[in-house]
């Protein structure tokens, strides 16, 4: 996107430092991050456009594709520690830095754009300072620029100034001697205008006379509106509803492998230089002592008694947050604590350190360890917590949160407990946004929150997208990865299983059924878990392998080769009413779950998955039959039956209004078939 245009608000470099206190006790709704620009940062040339979500978005591919970059550049947007700005030298890159240089537009140039959605506090906002109907813009575009200055980009015609001149003059409330002059005053030029004019009467009244008190009392209050309402006698709109936004401009948190917490930290380096000179692992340190007051410094200085009792507050809590979520290695707690040495100097005259000094205990055995002897996962988790506690405990911030490779030395049931631990305590609240090369740290029930990572070298660079059509093997592992564990956990954890043949097939199930519950009618029962098993042939060695405590549907379409089906019913291995087929649904002799939905509702599917190969396919051009995947295979040819499935389960929020009521009706009596089924 490039450098700011003319006339775009700037924002300035200054903004609301981190930990700010406003005056709500309760979390507000503010600017919502949804969707994100990188360019020319480190390894990112350009990642296009790539959304996010409203909760939790997943950035995936292998080690060094340059997800941590695109991770620090947002960061950089809107940083919880204000001096972690853009630096040319460190952050440009080294292939483009000596010739734009040269070039002159280095600065100009913008490694970070971002979207953000306002939400009707926002809006409540921009009519309490500049009335009604003044700011219509739904959503604002920020840059920062690798100069440091930050700018805001309204929607085209977001601005009526006449409304807010309106709202501004009678909040000022002159008297009828001025009203006259402010009758169709269209803009704050004109309102400069006739304030001039009152400065003049005021100042030069006709001879022998002075002016009227009502005068100088109207020329006070519309100079005391213009600056509520613009800042200064001489601002304008643009720039004071920018200044609204930056102050609801939600703060960005980053956390990696460099914010890990040491088990000894020099206290008096830590409160003896500027937090820009601090290492990340510093910085978490002074994070972990401010949770015990504001007077941080203090710590060094009070009585052991109250000093231990102000770390100890600090340790229950923190160790409470542990005994939820670290299930891994039994009962833990970690003693927080200030060592406190006196030693000779060389000049022979007595020097006092202090040290923070962090141990963690197993309470099942006493046994004591320093803090940087336990597992690197577990010095994640605890220095995440003791970094991330201070927006935790204000209930007024609103952050987005960046996490580089979380849980990455965990093993896989330590990731799917910091999954809950994201899922419980960060999503409800705040947008997480985090980076990953392991399956396990990818919800097979939430693949559109996926984007995948993966650097294209040349002069491509890192791109972001959410089309897993065109990617390598090894950038498509993770997602395959997830969705295997996926099914083994079904397999293991659940009675009661629904088999079907493919991934498009378990896809059209669960966001159907998900979809219709969400409307209040028929899906499938909680009981159910369902398990692609991909062939006919498999069904049987799958219900022989669960044992007979397993009560297994099969949901397979109709047709000759899947006639070994029947064998199983009639060999006692699959109960008769547990062998569902769409065409008991259809009243056809053969049909599919794609002949479910309504023609032109899979159509409608089918074209925005294969939009790259050809027109758009209608009804009219298709031919006679009863299965639809058939008439389109012999129009066009053999296609993958998963991409439109992918489209579905993708784009969900947008496909499941707009579907017909055939489609709903079909798919409820088959859930219903189903449900039968349950022992």
């Amino acid at each position: 996107m490039g450098g700011p245009p003319g006339g775009r608000s700037r924002w300035g470099a200054c903004r609301r430092g981190p930990g700010s206190v406003r005056e709500a006790e309760e979390a507000e709704e503010f600017v919502r991050l949804v969707s994100v620009q990188v360019e020319k940062f480190r390894n990112v040339i350009d990642s296009d456009v790539f959304t996010i979500e409203p909760d939790v978005t997943c950035l995936v591919g292998k080690n060094e594709s340059g997800k941590t970059a695109l991770l620090q550049a947002v960061y950089r947007l809107s940083p919880s520690h204000r001096g972690d700005l853009f630096e040319p030298l460190s952050h440009y890159p080294r292939s483009l830095l000596i010739k734009d240089r040269r070039q002159g537009v280095i600065e100009d140039t913008a490694p970070v754009t971002a979207a953000f959605e306002l939400e009707a506090a926002d809006h409540n906002a921009f009519e309490e300072r500049f009335g009604p109907g003044s700011v219509t813009a739904s959503r604002v575009v920020a840059q920062r620029l690798y100069d440091n200055q930050l700018f805001a980009d309204l929607d085209d015609g977001a601005l009526n100034e006449a409304n807010a001149v309106r709202y501004v003059v009678e909040q000022a409330s002159v008297s009828p001697l001025t009203a006259p002059r402010l009758t169709g005053a269209g803009s704050f030029d004109a309102v400069r205008s006739v304030v001039a004019d009152l400065e003049q009467a005021v100042k030069h009244p006709p001879e022998g006379e002075t002016a009227p008190p009502e005068l100088v009392d109207d020329l006070r209050k519309l100079r005391d509106a213009l600056v509520g309402a613009l800042g200064t006698e001489t601002g304008f709109l643009a720039d004071a509803v920018a200044s609204v936004l930056k102050e609801r401009l939600p703060t960005i948190f980053y956390f990696g492998e460099y914010d890990f917490l040491e088990g000894r930290v020099d206290l008096d380096r830590l409160f003896g230089v500027p937090d820009t000179q601090l290492s990340g692992g510093e910085r978490t340190a002074k994070a972990l002592l401010e949770l015990s007051g504001d007077d941080v410094e203090s710590l060094l200085n009070e009585e052991y008694e109250e000093r231990k009792a102000q770390l100890e507050l600090v340790s229950n809590m923190l160790t409470g947050e542990i005994a939820e979520y670290w299930t891994q290695t039994g009962d833990l707690a970690v003693t927080i604590d200030i060592d406190r040495r006196t030693d000779d100097a060389v000049d022979g005259q007595t020097k006092v350190t202090n040290w923070l000094e962090l141990r963690v205990q197993d309470r099942r055995n006493g046994h004591t360890t320093n803090f940087d002897e336990r597992s690197g996962g577990f010095r994640w988790f605890f220095s995440f917590l003791a970094s991330f506690a201070r927006y935790d405990n204000n209930k007024a911030e609103r952050v987005v949160i960046l996490l580089d490779e979380p849980a990455l030395t965990l093993h896989a049931t330590a990731q799917r407990d910091f999954l809950r631990f994201i899922e419980d305590r960060l999503a409800p609240k705040h947008q997480v946004v985090f980076t990953t090369h392991s399956p396990f740290m990818i919800e097979p029930g939430h693949l559109e929150r996926v984007r995948f990572v993966e650097d294209r070298g040349g002069d491509d660079g890192s791109k972001v997208t959410r089309d897993p059509t065109h990617l390598s093997s090894d950038s498509l592992f993770p997602l395959q990865g997830a969705i295997g564990f996926g099914i083994a956990k079904d397999l293991l954890d659940s009675p009661n299983l629904i088999l079907v043949e493919t991934i498009s097939d378990y896809t059209y199930l669960r966001v159907l059924s998900d979809h219709l519950r969400a409307v209040g009618r028929t899906g499938l029962d909680d009981q159910w878990k369902v398990v692609p098993v991909g062939s006919a042939a498999r069904v049987g060695i799958f219900v022989a392998l669960m044992g007979q405590g397993v009560n297994a549907t099969v949901v397979f379409e109709a047709n000759d080769e899947n006639a070994q089906l029947s064998a199983l019913v009639a060999q006692g291995a699959i109960e008769s009413g547990n062998l569902v087929t769409p065409a008991q649904v259809t009243s056809t002799a053969e049909a599919s779950l794609e002949d479910l939905f309504d023609l032109g509702d899979y159509l409608a599917i089918f074209n925005v998955a294969f939009r790259d190969t050809g027109a758009a396919l209608t009804p009219a051009e298709l031919g006679p039959g009863d299965r639809v995947v058939q008439r389109i295979e012999d129009l066009r040819g053999a296609y993958d039956r998963d991409r439109p499935a992918e489209v579905l389960l993708r784009h969900r929020d947008q496909i499941m209004g707009a579907l017909s009521e055939v489609t709903l009706f079909n798919f409820e009596q088959l859930f219903r078939r189903v449900n039968a089924g349950l022992t």
